[in-house]
């Protein structure tokens, strides 16, 4: 019986042995590679590849670990990195999940670890979702037993980070924060240094972005959309204020990203459905002279530089990057999100002057559906997207949301030198001021 113990443990100590001897060799300029994971929506995807181009040239090879049937399996390739998936799955709500996800978080962090060992990063980034919580785990792991030499970055876009997220932020190097309010979670680790707004590439003049869209000149252009995985509240209450702005036809133009249809629900499906409901055939015939829609927009900037207004969610991300091209917009928040983020967000940006928020309602039809009705959100549109003066003010507004850094520099040095620009949890924010996710109850109550 000892024999066969110390047969194992010798066994044991070879594999050990041997995965080592390889990890050193594998590590010849690993401080030219750093692993990219985030994922499940476009929120966590854009702000890992915007810090991986502020890190270029310095860092040379890249890879992504992202999840299987995902959205970044449709963008990240776009971005030519080479795309590594991997088994996850989002923190259960109920008890009975729990033995799944364990599982699934144990088969991710195996084949994280596969990943890690053969690539021999010098830096982890993660900037959230559920993804991201095997890659880190294993990171931490394959450090602790000297296969790995990994710095471990995080990047918080929210102001309340998720549970995953939280967890994984007590083995991580550094969590980047977005917010002041976000550094209490995370103690002495957090450092203040904001959004990272990708950066675009210049475009084509106007007419010629009309022309590629195939948008009339001449036409003010909304734009709406809900993210990678599409909104049901937007989708709908786009196609319901199409009705009533049939009148204003030969002046606007009507752009839908409906969304990708990865998350259980089709937003295409749901828009044809909903049109074919709501329209008669002479109807169907004049919308589509002045509306437009397709699942998701990759070059988003094309449609952000030739939109007057936009009508969107207000994640972080959304709302960063709507205010780098200084667009007015209407905000319809998600409601019941971790402390009412998207509601503390819009807030934020209203307070700015840059928008103003619609609130979803609950429906008469079906209590379980929220709705934002066609007649309100079209009055709105009416009201500023043929008004210079207001969208001139509101332009002025989101130019507050507009960083006075470089945050891409700041976290480049941050990540490649070690330089904790640890600034002032009181700086001047646009959401410093906010009132507390209670006084939610007010604000509905004034819609």
């Amino acid at each position: 019986m000892i024999e066969i113990l110390l047969l194992f443990l010798a066994i044991i100590f070879l594999i050990y042995a041997s995965i080592l001897i390889f990890s050193f060799l594998r590590r010849k300029e690993s401080h030219k590679r750093a692993v990219l994971t985030g994922g499940g929506s476009s929120g966590h995807i854009y702000p890992a590849i915007a810090i991986g181009r502020a890190l270029e040239p310095d860092i040379e090879k890249f890879i992504y670990i992202g999840g299987k049937g995902r959205i970044e399996e449709q963008v990240v390739p776009k971005e030519k990195i080479p795309l590594k998936l991997i088994c996850a799955a989002p923190y259960p709500s109920r008890i009975f999940q729990l033995p799944f996800f364990l599982l699934k978080l144990t088969f991710g962090i195996i084949q994280s670890s596969f990943h890690l060992l053969l690539f021999q990063p010098r830096f982890v980034i993660g900037t959230g979702g559920f993804v991201s919580a095997p890659v880190v785990f294993s990171s931490f792991i394959l450090n602790s037993l000297s296969l790995l030499r990994a710095k471990i970055f995080l990047h918080e876009q929210n102001v309340t980070p998720g549970k995953l997220n939280l967890l994984a932020s007590k083995i991580a190097d550094i969590i980047l924060v977005t917010f002041p309010q976000s550094i209490q979670f995370f103690g002495e680790k957090a450092v203040l240094i904001g959004y990272p707004v990708r950066k675009f590439k210049q475009e084509a003049q106007k007419s010629e972005l009309l022309e590629k869209i195939k948008i009339p000149e001449g036409r003010k252009v909304v734009f709406a959309f809900g993210g990678s995985q599409g909104s049901r509240t937007i989708n709908r209450a786009i196609v319901a204020s199409l009705k009533y702005l049939l009148p204003y036809k030969e002046k606007i133009f009507v752009v839908l990203s409906c969304g990708l249809g990865q998350s259980g629900y089709n937003g295409q499906k749901d828009v044809e459905d909903f049109i074919e409901k709501n329209y008669n055939k002479d109807e169907l015939s004049e919308l589509k002279e002045f509306f437009c829609y397709k699942p998701y927009f990759y070059n988003i900037n094309e449609i952000f530089n030739v939109a007057s207004l936009v009508v969107a969610r207000s994640g972080a991300g959304a709302l960063f990057e709507l205010a780098s091209f200084e667009l007015p917009s209407i905000l319809i928040p998600k409601l019941g999100l971790s402390n009412e983020h998207q509601v503390m967000n819009a807030m934020a940006m209203e307070e700015s002057g840059g928008s103003i928020i619609l609130f979803e309602k609950p429906s008469f039809d079906n209590s379980s559906l929220l709705f934002v009705d066609g007649k309100t959100l079209a009055e709105k549109i009416i009201d500023i997207v043929f008004s210079e003066e207001k969208l001139s003010k509101m332009k002025e507004g989101t130019r507050k949301f507009i960083p006075s850094q470089d945050i891409l520099e700041s976290i480049r040095k941050i990540v490649l030198k070690g330089i904790e620009q640890k600034e002032d949890s009181s700086a001047s924010s646009p959401f410093s001021k906010l009132k507390p996710p209670s006084r939610l109850l007010s604000f509905l109550q004034k819609e």
